[in-house]
């Protein structure tokens, strides 16, 4: 006679099992420079974004690995159907059709004008930037007013980072970033007392952009978006976020 004792055992090691024979692994391709929310630190990828995207599809069963990549170049990649998603990506009308979306949103961020902390810059309207150096960073998105305006004179860089640099060199007058960002770069850069913000510019919703041309691109969304709704239910999500803020905080 089978002891109860190992039933429950062998119960246990075939439930062990079928949890990870079941259990599917996907790679996704992460922004490498938009730390706390995704970047390489010390060359390891981290951020408040990697922490809820792999909990959520932990949720649903799926294991996710992350590759590093330049924001714009991983952006045109799942565009043509060369990788199944990438985050952080806003939702702006200029990619909505491009790319399918997932419910709800990722996070919500504010993204500011910032000028050199001797400038007498005050924005608070589209006027305000006019005949302004504004620098921004390519492949990212600003919004309509923004990103549809072609006679705002916009120049472009590869990092949030370089943008500080050319803002403290004066070969721009504003840039545009997002705060927590801002908040890392300016202590990474030690330019504490050099840049200030001058103006909101948007409030953005951030999502894990999917591949309309990627033949797993659909289901994957599908289930991401299953996978958020559960953390944020059962209380992952918070926990997440208060994890990021108490260490940023240090």
């Amino acid at each position: 006679m089978i002891k109860k004792s190992n039933i429950v055992f062998f119960m246990f090691i075939f439930f062990f099992i079928n949890l990870f024979s079941f259990a599917e692994d996907i790679t996704i391709l992460a922004e490498d420079s938009w730390y706390p929310y995704s970047g390489l630190i010390d060359g390891k990828l981290e951020g408040i974004a990697v922490d809820i995207i792999r909990a959520a599809f932990l949720a649903e069963g799926v294991i996710v690995e992350f590759i590093p990549f330049n924001y714009d170049r991983a952006m045109k990649l799942i565009k043509d159907g060369n990788g199944i998603a990438c985050f952080d990506t806003p939702r702006t009308k200029e990619i909505e059709e491009l790319y399918l979306w997932h419910n709800p949103p990722l996070f919500t961020a504010k993204s500011y004008f910032y000028a050199k902390a001797t400038s007498p810059y005050a924005i608070n309207s589209i006027s305000d930037i006019s005949n302004k150096r504004l620098g921004l960073t390519e492949g990212y998105g600003y919004g309509t007013a923004i990103d549809t305006n072609y006679e705002l004179n916009k120049i472009y860089s590869k990092t949030d980072e370089i943008l500080i640099k050319k803002l403290i060199a004066d070969r721009l007058d504003l840039i545009i970033l997002y705060d927590k960002v801002a908040d890392y770069l300016i202590k990474k850069l030690k330019v504490e007392g050099q840049i200030k913000p001058v103006g909101i510019s948007e409030t953005t919703d951030l999502y894990l952009a999917f591949s309309k041309n990627h033949p797993l691109g659909k289901k994957y969304c599908e289930i991401f978006s299953r996978g958020l709704q559960k953390i944020i239910a059962d209380g992952t999500y918070a926990k997440i976020w208060q994890s990021w803020e108490e260490k940023l905080k240090k």
